[in-house]
């Protein structure tokens, strides 16, 4: 007698319709194309982000698909801030599923200290978690953080005049708290992080991607080009994703292959 073997199944691309997902850093960049395709794909976007307008240009930007996307002002900087960001978003949108941790300071162009630095691109995931898990969020929860390459996989580059060693070090620590959060909370939700690479072509560091040092890796990419911000969007909704059930405590590289060059 042949044995009965279960159907095979596949859980989809895309989450159920009307899931409630925060995406911090929403006004522009990878923030705003998260956004706008989760709103596509038939989720409830809040959009976090300091900058108001910013995230009203995001509904703008996000058409007919506008009116699943919820403005919200949120200094991730603030722990009591952030507290009114998620109330805003329980009262607007409901109980959020799925986050994406993509606001935080940058590395072009400016020079920030040591210690400032590391809080405002660690602490701040942590009070998120925090307060999300505390919401219990339920089936299918997930949180997406974005961390580097640089860091967790390569060092810098040899010959930086600036100093911003904190980069590498809060990239690679939001890594290690990811893989953290996967193994003690995986129960309540899947945690996972993305390293972006290339360079990424981003309103922030457009006008840094014809510097000399930034020529040379997009020479070195086996892609020869930078990645978009909707190439960065869809590894993040992936790992939302249904289809990503079983992926917890990865960080996974979308760099056109850079890294494989020496970093």
């Amino acid at each position: 007698m042949t044995e009965e073997l279960p159907p095979v199944k596949w859980p989809g691309w895309v989450c159920p319709e009307g899931t409630v997902a925060i995406v911090t850093g929403a006004g522009s960049g990878i923030g705003q194309a998260t956004s706008v395709l989760a709103a596509q794909q038939g989720l409830k976007v809040a959009a976090w982000d300091i900058n108001l307008d910013g995230a009203k240009r995001t509904v703008d930007r996000a058409g007919d698909f506008g009116g699943s996307i919820a403005p919200i002002k949120a200094d991730i900087g603030s722990e009591e801030a952030i507290k009114e960001a998620y109330a805003a978003t329980l009262e607007q949108l409901g109980k959020p599923t799925l986050i994406v941790n993509n606001a935080g300071p940058t590395i072009l162009g400016q020079t920030l200290p040591f210690a400032g630095a590391i809080q405002e691109a660690i602490a701040s995931i942590h009070w998120i978690t925090e307060q999300f898990l505390a919401l219990e969020p339920g089936p299918g929860a997930s949180v997406v953080n974005i961390s580097a390459v640089s860091g967790p996989i390569a060092g810098g580059t040899g010959h930086d005049p600036q100093g911003v060693g904190w980069y590498a070090a809060a990239k690679a620590g939001i890594a290690g708290y990811t893989k953290w959060c996967a193994t003690e909370f995986a129960t309540v939700s899947r945690f996972n992080a993305i390293a972006p690479g290339g360079p990424i072509s981003t309103p922030r560091n457009e006008k840094f991607l014809n510097s000399p040092g930034m020529q040379e890796r997009i020479a070195r990419n086996p892609m020869r080009r930078p990645g978009t911000p909707e190439e960065l969007a869809a590894g993040i909704l992936f790992l939302w994703s249904p289809a990503a059930s079983y992926v917890n405590g990865e960080l996974l590289v979308i760099d056109g292959g850079l890294t494989l060059t020496g970093g």
